[in-house]
């Protein structure tokens, strides 16, 4: 379980094993402001994470090591200057 704090101070524990999907979007906003979040789609409630977040890169290793995670898309993803959305992690394709 993890705590994840959401908008307006409201506090969510979230169950990994509940995660269904792994995103990462972009937008066309960068540099100036942040340009890709990772958002995290659960059985009963999603949630997005800025990769300005001092916890990024520490979720960022921990997800790298799950079973199918999409290095490539991941790859695109930091690439990337458009609306776009890339799926790093699918719990179906297991």
């Amino acid at each position: 379980m993890f705590l994840c704090k959401g908008s307006f101070g409201k506090r969510i524990n979230v169950d990994p094993k509940t995660i269904l999907f792994i995103k990462i979007i972009t937008n066309d906003k960068g540099p100036f402001s942040d340009d890709l979040f990772w958002k995290f789609e659960c059985e009963n409630i999603d949630f997005y994470l800025a990769s300005e977040s001092p916890k990024a890169s520490e979720f960022m290793s921990m997800f790298q090591e799950l079973n199918g995670f999409d290095n490539e898309q991941l790859a695109l993803s930091a690439s990337s200057s458009e609306n776009a959305s890339f799926v790093v992690w699918d719990r179906k394709a297991l």
